[in-house]
């Protein structure tokens, strides 16, 4: 208790010899009672400076008959028939697709389109005798059923899911989304943090409002003191008239304005067109670009076919595709044929633009990598990729 008096002691007497070198440095009472009940302040200067770690008792009571309100609208929407109908409208969509796209389209006609393709292709193997024609059909038979083994089943499970989130999950989630919101904003917007607040402010800001300073500009940090903004001052809420006086001006405002609108609307209309048109030229000069780009890349093949065939480089081609230098090849030593290059005294940019053009013309002639091979395992695969495409 005596250390207690102490430090209060040594409190007042700091306090004290501030307050004297500073003449009204501590609130009046006036002010005092307005930080206790708003929370606020008004300075000397008319302006109003909001203290944050104060709530006051009408700022908490504002906020929360305001999520009282909407807790109120929350449970109206139980007997209004917009709930109603954005359920229907919902399960409406899960239905549609459950049985239009997953259940008739992706399950009973895919899989019938499934063993048309596949048949179609048979057909026209056989017809053709292609080598292996005799297994065209057996081919095609088991394309045909590895495509159905996989898209039947999970059509019916998509079908029997949306189903189910159709006519349970969506009610099951509008019937207790408005409670769930009216508990949340009425019960704990509207009454908990309201009661928070003013159990903090009862607790705060007496001693505060004895010991805090007059604020001033200087004083304002932007968190704990901040100045209010001019037209939300506490207690100035505007009347009856001041809201149908401010409807009547915008009314005239937006009469006067309906030429400018008109305007606006056609310089947007403007802008639209001109931007759509700098986009088609894009697309034509991209188009026009990389036609030519493929011709300098056909001129590029001609001439390393030429170097290939010259007699005087044979040595150096052999040497070459001795090494069987592939683009995944070049690709992956890369850092070796930068030592060479860097031996022969080419720069970095050169090294680079030597790498690009060996991986763009791989000296090998075959890239066993670029053979299309499949077999039974493989094609299944590729059968269950294509699903659904």
């Amino acid at each position: 208790m005596k250390k207690l008096g102490l430090i209060l002691g040594l409190a007042a007497i700091c306090i004290a010899s501030v307050a004297e070198e500073k003449e009204g440095y501590f609130l009046p009472w006036d002010q005092k009672g307005s930080l206790i009940w708003r929370g606020a302040v008004e300075g000397n200067d008319g302006t109003w400076y909001d203290i944050r770690i104060v709530p006051g008792y009408t700022p908490p009571g504002r906020y929360g008959w305001k999520y009282m309100k909407m807790g109120g609208r929350n449970l109206r929407e139980y007997v209004e028939a917009e709930k109603y109908q954005k359920i229907g409208e919902q399960s409406g969509e899960v239905l549609e697709w459950s049985y239009d796209d997953c259940l008739s389209d992706f399950t009973f006609k895919g899989a019938g389109k499934a063993w048309k393709k596949n048949y179609g292709r048979a057909a026209k193997r056989t017809e053709k005798r292609v080598f292996g024609w005799w297994l065209s059909y057996p081919w095609a038979t088991v394309q045909s059923c590895v495509d159905n083994v996989f898209r039947i089943p999970t059509g019916l499970i998509g079908t029997t899911a949306g189903t189910g989130w159709s006519l349970v999950v969506i009610p099951a989630y509008h019937a207790v989304d408005s409670g769930t919101k009216a508990v949340w904003n009425g019960g704990v917007r509207g009454a908990v943090v309201p009661v928070s607040g003013w159990a903090w402010n009862t607790l705060a800001s007496p001693p505060l409002s004895l010991v805090g300073q007059m604020p001033s500009h200087e004083r304002v940090d932007g968190f704990w003191v901040r100045e209010v903004e001019k037209g939300l001052e506490p207690g100035r809420e505007p009347d009856q008239q001041a809201k149908v006086a401010v409807a009547e001006w915008g009314v005239l405002l937006h009469g006067e304005f309906m030429g400018f609108e008109t305007r606006r609307n056609e310089i947007n209309r403007e802008q639209s067109r001109r931007l759509k048109e700098i986009e088609a030229e894009k697309r034509r000069v991209r188009e026009e670009m990389a036609r030519r780009k493929a011709a300098v890349t056909l001129e590029e093949e001609k001439r390393v076919e030429s170097l290939l065939a010259e007699e005087n480089r044979n040595d150096l081609v052999g040497r070459v595709q001795d090494g069987n230098w592939t683009k995944n090849s070049i690709r992956y030593y890369r850092d070796d044929i930068r030592n060479q290059l860097q031996k022969l005294g080419m720069s970095k940019t050169q090294q680079d633009a030597v790498i690009r053009i060996l991986q763009e013309h791989p000296p090998a002639s075959i890239d066993w990598r670029a053979y299309q091979k499949t077999d039974p395992l493989l094609e299944t695969i590729d059968v269950i990729k294509k699903v659904g495409q």
